[in-house]
């Protein structure tokens, strides 16, 4: 069987990426009808924007009539729908709902992802087992065996003693992933994040330690995100490093000191970054009485931690402009999932229901966008203030660790730079409060 998507626009890749997986169809995407016709003739269902929205309904209704076809059809969007076989959803947003229906449209069984991993072989990142102590499954590297086939060498066995040492061994040799039998996959996943929470909960760590941490839990969660969506344990190793860095926030009073410490890492990660973004931004909504809430300051963490998650190269994360990506030159993939990359984790975050509902769109708007594709920052009307704030200290932290010297930069003239590039007058007005509480300081 086979699902047509017509005229997803920024769902398009959402809509394929959960159709597939939970349902295990093959799903096309076309912008209209007249790209291939043979596909609505082929298809056992058909997503559409529905005819009072989008002349593309009024076509596909049309053409269905022509063709005398009962194929199934999902309208998105306002409107009654007389014809058999049709189902309505308000809004393109609700991805877990449009699986459902799908399914009940095809009469096909949702996929439960934890089946999946019933018997055979799973591969998983080296990074997943970085800052373990321990392992309790084992874990085996893939050979070339006879012919073109492949053998499975066993690297650790769960019944001897665990090496934490057998990470860096094989990232020495190059390599990037290793095997594990896929039933493990799942106690893997629960021993890890009780492993990181344990660990992200001690006070004896020191802020390096905690952000090395972040670090391997943040490369976890991608995977799990990629495998399952945003999970409980997701949520559980968001919520302690989102703490961890509010905690670091509340015992550094001074946003210039804060600076001082956050702007120059040892190495710059993912989680280097969101620990500046969380805690420059947190600063700034304590001295906002309306915002001063730990409500407010754990949405804002949690935003700052997972926004560029689904972005496995750091590198990456400093694309903040179209001048930037062209310049970059990716891969036709790469630049893809650079431009959908806010709407995606946005979406992941909404679809689960775990978060504060404003996360979702303070990570979709994070580079100016409404719809989270692509880069705007010409009008922010109509972005959520907590996005605002997000974009101007993005871009201090974007510029602040691409100075070859960080130990000697002045906040005050790094701020001065960017009003150059966000010159609304919105932007201009959180900029200059953050320089009247530098000056505070």
């Amino acid at each position: 069987m086979q699902i047509l998507v017509l005229g997803a626009k920024e769902y398009a890749a959402i809509y394929k990426l959960n159709l597939e997986t939970f349902l295990g169809l093959n799903v096309i995407l076309k912008k209209n009808i007249d790209e291939s016709p043979t596909d609505v003739l082929a298809s056992s269902l058909i997503i559409s924007p529905s005819p009072k929205e989008d002349e593309l309904g009024s076509t596909l209704n049309k053409f269905m009539s022509s063709q005398d076809l009962d194929t199934p059809i999902i309208y998105i969007g306002e409107g009654k729908f007389e014809r058999d076989k049709s189902y309505n959803l308000k809004s393109w947003s609700n991805v877990k709902v449009l699986v459902h229906t799908a399914s009940k449209a095809l009469n096909v069984k949702i996929v439960d992802q934890k089946e999946k991993y019933s018997s055979g072989i799973k591969n998983i990142d080296l990074d997943i087992l970085k800052g373990l102590k321990n392992c309790p499954i084992s874990l085996f590297m893939r050979v070339e065996g006879r012919g073109s086939q492949f053998e499975f060498v066993k690297l650790y066995d769960k019944e001897q003693i665990y090496n934490p040492d057998i990470v860096s061994s094989l990232e020495k040799k190059g390599v990037s992933e290793i095997y594990i039998k896929a039933p493990d996959y799942i106690p893997l996943i629960n021993f890890i994040t009780e492993s990181f929470i344990k660990s992200l909960n001690t006070d004896s760590l020191t802020l390096i330690e905690k952000l090395e941490l972040s670090d391997n839990a943040s490369n976890f969660i991608r995977d799990i995100v990629l495998s399952f969506g945003v999970t409980e344990e997701v949520l559980k190793l968001s919520d302690a490093v989102a703490k961890n860095f509010i905690t670091f926030c509340r015992n550094t009073p001074s946003l210039k000191k804060m600076f001082q410490i956050l702007s120059n890492p040892s190495n710059v990660t993912l989680s280097s970054r969101a620990q500046f973004i969380s805690t420059m931004g947190i600063q700034y909504l304590i001295k906002e009485n309306k915002w001063n809430n730990e409500n407010f300051f754990i949405k804002f963490a949690y935003a700052a931690y997972l926004h560029d998650l689904l972005i496995p190269n750091t590198k990456h994360h400093f694309i903040d402009s179209d001048e930037k990506l062209e310049a970059s030159h990716l891969s036709g993939k790469e630049e893809k999932l650079i431009l959908q990359h806010a709407n995606l984790m946005s979406d992941y975050v909404n679809t689960s229901g775990m978060f504060p509902s404003e996360v979702s769109t303070i990570i979709k708007q994070h580079h100016g966008s409404k719809n989270g594709i692509g880069f705007d920052y010409a009008n922010p009307e109509g972005i959520h203030p907590f996005s605002q704030i997000f974009i101007v200290i993005e871009s201090l932290c974007n510029l602040t660790f691409s100075q070859k010297n960080n130990a000697e930069l002045l906040p005050e003239k790094l701020f001065e730079q960017i009003k150059k590039d966000l010159i609304h007058q919105k932007y201009q007005e959180i900029i200059d409060r953050f320089l009247q509480i530098i000056k505070r300081a």
